[in-house]
């Protein structure tokens, strides 16, 4: 009798619909992401007519640290390209790569939290080419962005806790009109802007930045009590002027 035995790649798999693969220095790379059903609707009557409304709310993206104790090293080349749901994403600390064109085409992300204790050291090319991106915190340890990485006509100013990274006119440039200045904040003391042009950038200088706030924290519930909490307001609004 002839046993055949089934082969299984430990060194790959999907895990919380990010697929992943192990590497040889035993670190995960995120490969791509397997869309879930990601939207809620919550029809909410108009206190004031008999029409109803719809509110539809995203759940926000949060990359893991650590898949099966192996911290995430790597965003992999169009990871999440194209992904047109996502619209808020943090990066774990323990990210330090991001591959070329990895968010490309993402149109709906509006917000990219990296943490300040963040270990990410590049940017590929047309990494967040594309998206919504209007404003974003970008960590002191990285070192280089690619050529388009930020290309999108949504951006408005960056802020780097760091000194100035390689390519950086070439990363955030070309993204408006000609006549369109890319806001630049930068902690006092930090080196290397003063090569970037006064034609495409402004640079502002302060004493120190605040942790920027991460979106993708904030409970799904609070939108929904807002509503809620103004609904009643026009209730009661409609039952004064009666």
């Amino acid at each position: 009798m002839a046993f055949i035995e089934k082969f299984v790649d430990e060194n790959t798999g999907t895990t919380d619909n990010f697929a992943w693969s192990l590497g040889s220095d035993n670190t995960i790379t995120i490969t791509g992401y397997i869309q879930p059903e990601t939207t809620t609707t919550t029809t909410v009557p108009n206190a004031t007519t008999s029409n109803s409304k719809k509110f539809v709310f995203f759940k926000p993206l949060i990359i893991p640290d650590k898949i099966n104790d192996k911290p995430v090293s790597t965003i992999d080349h169009d990871a999440f390209n194209g992904i047109t749901s996502i619209k808020g994403i943090t990066i774990p600390s323990s990210v330090t790569s991001i591959g070329d064109s990895a968010f490309s085409g993402c149109t709906n992300l509006q917000y990219l939290n990296l943490k300040t204790d963040s270990t990410l050291k590049t940017i590929g090319n047309s990494a967040f080419q594309g998206t919504a991106i209007a404003t974003t915190t970008l960590p002191a340890s990285v070192a280089s962005i690619g050529n388009d990485a930020f290309k999108t006509t949504a951006l408005q100013s960056v802020k780097f806790l760091g000194n100035c990274p390689d390519n950086v006119a070439n990363a955030l440039g070309n993204t408006q009109s000609p006549d369109h200045l890319i806001g630049i904040y930068i902690i006092k003391g930090k080196t290397g802007f003063d090569r970037l042009s006064s034609e495409k950038f402004t640079i502002t200088v302060v004493k120190e930045m605040q942790e920027p706030f991460d979106i993708t924290t904030l409970n799904p519930i609070y939108p929904l009590l807002l509503i809620c909490f103004l609904i009643l307001i026009l209730i009661y609004a409609s039952a004064k002027l009666i």
